[in-house]
């Protein structure tokens, strides 16, 4: 049997009756524009997600540390943050660290494998993020595998991490 109420979110495979009034928020309707733009989710649309990271950014903005997203790909929803906390007026480093051309072969797990994760999955996009986020003072750029790359980083005090769509050895879930 199926329900509808008023001001239902329904999207990415998710479904919500309570409060999702963030939706109408004219700052994060922006951001997400700007996240969107990168084209780092094709036809789809994350808006709960890309909310979810604005509010952990949000929340620890004024805290000690540096930002982190791994698992980068275009940069959608590091984007989307950067805009929605003013990440300029910050002093901090936004770290983005991905191999800029999906999963390198010798990370795919024989499991993953069988569940139809393969190699590579979206096209280059190294140039296009460093272009996007040309204009940001503190966004470091990081091409590598997760998680070599993370010792580039290991001075720096990283508050919010975002899971990537890594391979099963390269997670990264610590928050301090």
């Amino acid at each position: 049997m199926a329900y509808r109420f008023r001001g239902a979110y329904l999207q990415d495979g998710f479904l919500t009756v309570h409060n999702s009034d963030f939706r109408y928020d004219p700052k994060f309707r922006e951001a997400y524009r700007l996240g969107k733009a990168t084209g780092s989710w094709g036809r789809s649309d994350v808006e709960w997600r890309a909310y979810v990271c604005c509010w952990a950014a949000w929340s620890v903005r004024h805290k000690d540390g540096d930002f982190v997203e791994c698992g980068v790909n275009r940069g959608g929803l590091s984007r989307t943050v950067i805009h929605y906390i003013d990440f300029d007026k910050l002093n901090k480093r936004f770290w983005l660290l991905d191999t800029f051309e999906g999963l390198p072969d010798h990370l795919i797990s024989e499991d993953e494998r069988r569940r139809g994760i393969l190699l590579g999955g979206y096209e280059p996009c190294y140039d296009q993020v460093v272009e996007t986020f040309r204009a940001f003072h503190g966004v470091e750029i990081v091409k590598g595998v997760i998680p070599t790359e993370l010792e580039v980083v290991r001075g720096s005090d990283q508050k919010w991490r975002r899971r990537g769509h890594c391979a099963s050895e390269p997670k990264l879930t610590r928050c301090n």
